[in-house]
């Protein structure tokens, strides 16, 4: 939930589509092995309550 909060909240901003996590410039294939992140992640409604 707390990945995809971050997110939404960024995703917010007209100019952001998608957020890329990156460690020291450096792509994050996964956050602690859960999430995949190798490649930029767009909001997901399932985690956004209306």
């Amino acid at each position: 939930m707390l990945v995809y909060s971050v997110i939404a909240s960024l995703t917010e901003l007209p100019e952001i589509a998608a957020v890329q996590f990156m460690v020291e410039g450096k792509v994050e294939e996964s956050i602690w092995g859960h999430i995949d992140t190798s490649s930029p992640l767009m909001p997901d409604e399932h985690f956004i309550a209306r």
